[in-house]
């Protein structure tokens, strides 16, 4: 078996209603840590601040990810990108 393959060919193999299926791939990915298959992947982010204490609390984060996040971020007007997939190389 695949390990891509679309959610709904999977209920009709197991019997399975579609939002049941759902619930137990929900399941595994938050309690025991998998990745689903059709968990979809971004690896461009865009970061933006909802209030005014929002980018008061990215520039107070000292930690090690939030440093490395802020110095390979790019601005894009009020906000900032980063590609997740150009820090996961480093």
């Amino acid at each position: 078996m695949s390990c891509i393959f679309p959610c709904y060919s999977e209920a009709e193999r197991f019997y399975l209603q579609a939002n049941v299926l759902g619930l137990c791939y929900a399941q595994l990915e938050l309690d025991y840590g998998y990745i689903r298959a059709i968990t979809p992947f971004y690896s461009v982010y865009e970061l933006s601040a909802c209030s005014s204490e929002g980018w008061t609390k990215v520039w107070a984060d000292k930690s090690i990810a939030a440093n490395t996040v802020r110095k390979y971020w790019s601005p894009r007007g009020t906000s900032y990108t980063v590609n997740s997939n150009s820090l996961a190389l480093l």
